[in-house]
């Protein structure tokens, strides 16, 4: 397999595709603020400072107006991340707005909120992600959380892997303590384990994926992911946004329904090049009420809560060697060797890719995916050197003075 400078390995097949013909659903990743009561060592500050205020409620309303108005019939998921999301103090009235919508709703939680919290939304869930930190998570209070979710709602314990061996090893602890609970019946329901390792810049631009030790690696092969299940307990909606990919081999017929952290933790997220239904399929509102089409920065920035959002009608070329985020792997995506293999399997032939694919092999967007590429690399550089930074100042100062032109002449229509 190829590796690339960042770390990122070319795939072993050429394409993500949904498993069903029909209209695509739509998944909002919604970063809703980063204020978190946890301050772990691995993420990012600007996930946690608390920087922004508090998204407005109004403004979610009308943004999920927008969206349904320009979206028509999709299926709509919303899945809230942070920071914690359960903090922000309109969260139980944003549960009630969104199901009594129609939307289905998901979230990712350190689950430091009391039980009680829990116990009054869990229902109104699709699914619930838990995050174990071992900085910070109190253990016997996390199971406690698990065994009852577990019998409400699909769940999954997200344990996270930072390098140190001091907090290795309490994960790891905690993930043994996790399965005898299980086999104890002290855990009632399904729950799927997902061993997740840590990254650096996570939760910015600049991800990328960090070394481990061969002692570590050896360890994580022994204790992979897998799902705790018994007779009866409650099983994911396979039917919802992030149930229905895979992964299709080289070209041919054959296919394997996708399992995003196999692809994660074997670093196989290297999709430069390959043409992406990012903002097509998913949409990313980050905590500064900024919309774009990704988590990760590819795409154009779309718009901002509060204001007329521009969504995306066409697909784009990734330009990123390393793709960390699970919501955006899921996303359909074909490779160029997809696009030229005759003998690709025609029934998953999706229209707006391989009109995308045709359009960027012109060479007026061969430039301007060029252009795109280098001013995103600018934006997002931390390298201090004078002209670069002169430029980068120019650059972001008339970028900002044409965003606020093209804001104030749409909102003012």
């Amino acid at each position: 397999m190829e590796m690339s400078v960042s770390g990122g390995v070319r795939p072993n097949f050429d394409a993500i595709l949904p498993a069903r013909d029909d209209l695509r659903p739509l998944h909002i990743c919604w970063f809703l603020h980063n204020h978190c009561n946890h301050r772990c060592s691995y993420c990012h500050e600007s996930n946690w400072s608390g920087s922004f205020r508090w998204v407005d409620f109004a403004q979610v309303k009308a943004f999920v107006e927008q969206v349904k108005a320009h979206y028509g019939d999709r299926q709509i998921l919303v899945s809230f991340t942070g920071g914690e999301p359960t903090l922000w103090p309109d969260f139980e009235k944003c549960v009630q707005y969104l199901t009594d919508s129609g939307i289905e709703i998901g979230m990712t939680s350190n689950g430091a909120k009391p039980i009680e919290f829990f116990e009054r939304i869990a229902e109104k869930f699709s699914w619930i992600s838990l995050s174990f930190h071992p900085e910070f998570t109190r253990p016997d209070k996390f199971l406690s959380l698990v065994n009852y979710l577990s019998g409400v709602v699909p769940i999954s314990v997200r344990i996270m892997l930072p390098t140190e061996e001091k907090l290795w090893r309490r994960s790891m602890e905690f993930r043994e303590n996790l399965e005898r609970s299980f086999s104890e019946n002290r855990i009632r329901g399904r729950v799927q384990i997902e061993m997740v390792k840590t990254v650096s810049g996570f939760g910015t631009v600049n991800t990328a994926p960090i070394v481990y030790a061969a002692e570590q690696e050896a360890e994580l092969l022994k204790f992979p992911s897998r799902e705790l299940s018994r007779e009866g307990s409650i099983k994911p909606p396979y039917a919802s946004v992030l149930g229905e990919y895979v992964t299709h081999q080289n070209g041919d017929a054959t296919s394997a329904m996708l399992r995003v952290n196999d692809l994660v933790e074997s670093h196989q997220v290297n999709f430069q090049n390959w043409i992406c239904n990012i903002g097509l399929e998913q949409l990313f509102v980050g905590a500064d009420g900024f919309v774009f089409r990704s988590g990760c920065g590819v795409g154009s920035r779309l718009g901002r809560l509060g204001h007329r959002i521009s969504f995306p009608t066409k697909p784009v070329r990734c330009w990123k060697s390393y793709c960390h985020c699970a919501t955006d792997i899921a996303v359909s995506k074909i490779s160029p060797e997809w696009v030229k293999n005759p003998s690709r399997d025609s029934s998953f032939a999706n229209r707006e890719l391989l009109s995308g694919a045709s359009t960027y092999e012109r060479l007026l967007f061969k430039f301007y995916d060029s252009l795109q590429r280098e001013i995103f690399e600018l934006e997002t550089s931390q390298r201090d050197r004078s002209l670069r930074g002169r430029v980068r100042g120019i650059y972001l100062l008339l970028k900002r003075f044409w965003l606020t032109l093209q804001w104030s002449s749409r909102w003012s229509s």
